[in-house]
């Protein structure tokens, strides 16, 4: 099976198969989020597709093998039953759904998104890296072992959610639910998450051991309306643009906090990359040693930032403060009317030492600023009065999913990451990579299964840093190379767990 796996022949037929899954425009978009939004609706029919037409066709034994049980018709979870029950199961996820594929910016692919086509070694398309890679190696994995008449003790799950590009609150947050219900706990989660990456004169594999809280706030702005002839001096829009900027204006710091995974990946590089930087050696070494500076003056995780190649810069200096991103801002119906109702949605991924409330806290007060310069009312959040009366601003905050929890990342005395780095490193030649603990820059679905097991990690199999750069914008693209690599780590993965003891 291996030999297979690593041949040419199967190669053609492994980025065949991802070309293939990229051409179900699988989409989720945020209104489907809304939990009225009927599981009927066309938009969803690509999914029922995807099921019936792709997976039972293209992986057979997979199909006739492993039991699948639905949640909201879309949200799949496939069993392959081990044959000792009181070993805890192998989760793996990987989401079928992606993101959207913006009409003006068709123009700027070099290939079609939805051709999925193999070009110059690579498989072109949306969600060709998130998140079908990760589903269809997994998918290939399972049916190559089934072929090889591999039999597991250790039960093994496959869950996939339809929405977790908008919050996965259909899908995994279901799908949650039952595994815990029947399994109590598994062995281990695996997900979606970080890649290879060089630093300091090494290669590195990041393991997501944790992710932030992720926090959506929609802003509403009421002001009477009117006729353009006669506006006021600040229309609801106007005063809307002082709200974002002054969100985008507002700092927040950046930081290595003691319990930050960042913290552990210095320290790894620290000791085996060949070319850690000195001044840096020294500020790790002063914090190792118990001196914690201020939030607001940490040069250790500043030096970090500008110490990294450029192309990490964004990922890390994010990693180590609040994201935050007004996304979407919705108002105006007519050119001549004045607008009554704006609204406004800005997403905040909230830094591990902070917390929902001091975000909210800090929100507000760029609002309660402006709404003081135009004499209006603030909603605040806890507010549950469901009018919104004119000249005023509300807020709404929506917390998706459970408090992350940072997963243990000691080889020595965690099994289940020990199984894990030891999978990295045999992808590598002479398994020269340095597999560390990081924090995954974005939300998976995991945040839905913090209580299913304590040990959750967030890879992306066989992938480096370079398939990752275009994912949720155009030229999305995966290597032909590491997503075959992909299929032979999933292979060694669940054997691998078959075998710990755990």
């Amino acid at each position: 099976m291996d030999e297979r796996i690593e041949s040419e022949e199967y190669a053609k037929v492994s980025a065949a198969l991802l070309s293939e899954a990229i051409q179900y425009r699988t989409v989720s978009y945020d209104n489907m989020s809304n939990q009225d939004f009927p599981l009927d609706d066309p938009l969803y029919d690509p999914f029922e597709h995807f099921y019936k037409c792709f997976i039972s066709h293209r992986f057979p034994k997979f199909t006739e093998t492993l039991t699948l049980d639905r949640f909201n018709k879309y949200g799949l979870l496939f069993t392959w039953l081990g044959s000792n029950s009181d070993l805890k199961p192998t989760l793996l996820l990987a989401h079928q759904d992606v993101v959207p594929v913006e009409e003006a910016s068709l123009d700027d692919w070099y290939e079609e998104p939805w051709s999925g086509k193999n070009e110059d070694g690579f498989i072109w398309g949306r969600g060709s890296f998130d998140d079908k890679h990760p589903f269809i190696a997994i998918l290939e994995a399972i049916e190559e072992l089934l072929n090889a008449d591999f039999k597991p003790r250790r039960t093994i799950l496959l869950s996939s959610g339809f929405d977790e590009e908008i919050g996965g609150t259909k899908g995994a947050k279901e799908l949650a639910k039952y595994i815990i219900s029947m399994y109590g706990e598994t062995a281990v989660i695996l997900d979606e998450g970080s890649t290879q990456f060089d630093m300091f004169g090494s290669s590195m594999v990041g393991i997501g051991v944790t992710e932030k809280i992720r926090m959506p706030v929609t802003i509403e702005v009421r002001t009477p309306g009117g006729h353009s002839s006669q506006p006021f001096p600040h229309t609801a829009i106007g005063i809307m643009s002082e709200i974002v900027v002054g969100l985008e204006d507002q700092k927040y710091n950046t930081y290595i906090s003691e319990n930050h995974p960042i913290l552990g990946l210095l320290t790894c590089a620290q000791e085996h990359t060949e070319n850690f930087p000195p001044y840096l050696n020294w500020l790790l070494n002063d914090r190792l040693e118990g001196n914690i500076p201020p939030e607001d003056d940490d040069i250790l995780a500043i030096e970090f930032v500008n110490s990294v190649p450029k192309y990490l810069q964004s990922a890390i200096m994010w990693s180590l403060t609040t994201a935050k991103s007004v996304n979407i801002i919705e108002g105006g119906i007519k050119v001549n009317s004045l607008p009554e109702f704006v609204t406004a949605i800005t997403d905040i991924r909230i830094h591990i030492a902070e917390t929902t409330e001091s975000t909210k806290k800090r929100t507000y007060e760029v609002v309660r600023d402006v709404a003081k310069r135009h004499g209006l009312k603030v909603i605040e959040f806890d507010n549950t009065d469901p009018d919104t009366p004119n000249n005023s601003i509300r807020l709404y905050a929506s917390v998706l999913g459970e408090t992350p929890r940072t997963s243990p990342s000691d080889p020595i005395r965690n099994i289940p990451y020990k199984v894990l780095s030891g999978t990295v490193r045999s992808l590598y030649p002479d398994g020269r990579v340095i597999v560390t603990p990081v924090m995954t820059p974005g939300n998976t679905d995991t945040k839905w299964y913090t209580s299913v097991s304590k040990n959750i990690y967030r890879y992306s199999a066989g992938a480096s840093i370079a398939d990752s750069a275009n994912m949720h914008t155009v030229n999305e693209k995966m290597s032909a190379e590491r997503h075959v690599a992909g299929v032979g780590f999933y292979t060694n993965f669940i054997r691998n767990m078959d075998e710990a003891d755990v």
